[in-house]
């Protein structure tokens, strides 16, 4: 079985860890499918037994037939489909891995900054014992804001 499915073999378990409950259902068809598939792939050798030309020549009176149909079977050839699609899959791939390692360093630094203002929360007096001023202190915008609103007269 060396190029019929290019021995590609999927580990189910994993698979089925990653995916969504909703989809695991589903896979588990997919992979039932493919395991019938795949038994009836194995059920045929990988190259099929030779022609016996011998015993047609010795029991078909027509010789000139069997030797045009072993001639035309000589020269018949089957070509392996072309992979047209493995370059094109595997660039995907790349650009996906290059999007994927952005998207952690930047996810990186988004968690760092939001680490570093829990540090902050955390070293902050509980609100039970701060007062308005030492609150407005550790957040001048708001001060700035209340205080734009008082000017305005929209504060009571």
């Amino acid at each position: 079985m060396s190029r019929r499915a290019a021995q590609k073999a999927f580990d189910w378990v994993s698979i089925m860890a990653r995916a969504p409950q909703a989809a695991r259902g589903d896979i588990g068809a997919l992979r039932g499918r493919y395991e019938t598939l795949k038994a009836a792939m194995n059920a045929y050798p990988e190259k099929p037994d030779p022609i016996p030309w011998e015993y047609y020549q010795s029991n078909v009176s027509d010789q000139k037939l069997v030797e045009s149909f072993k001639k035309s079977f000589g020269s018949l050839s089957v070509p392996y489909p072309e992979d047209t699609t493995t370059a094109t899959i595997n660039k995907q791939q790349k650009e996906a891995e290059a999007l994927a390692k952005t998207a952690i360093e930047e996810s990186k630094v988004h968690v760092a900054k939001l680490e570093a203002e829990l540090r902050k929360i955390k070293g902050q007096k509980p609100y039970e014992d701060m007062t308005v001023d030492e609150f407005l202190d550790d957040h001048p915008d708001l001060k700035k804001e209340i205080d734009a609103e008082i000017k305005r007269g929209e504060w009571y």
